[in-house]
């Protein structure tokens, strides 16, 4: 942001989801569960992250 007369500055960065994984890390009534994502923000090479 810029304090120069008030003026405001955005960056908007388009983000696209590429890819999405999920998978279970048991079977049981309080499974367990990790996901992937594949992401790309503007024209940058895709990113991976997990959760």
């Amino acid at each position: 942001m810029s304090d120069s007369g008030g003026a405001v500055e955005i960056e908007v960065r388009m983000v696209r989801g590429m890819d999405y994984r999920d998978y279970a890390m048991n079977a049981d009534a309080d499974a367990r569960a990790a996901c992937y994502l594949e992401v790309r923000v503007g024209d940058s090479p895709t990113g991976f992250g997990g959760l």
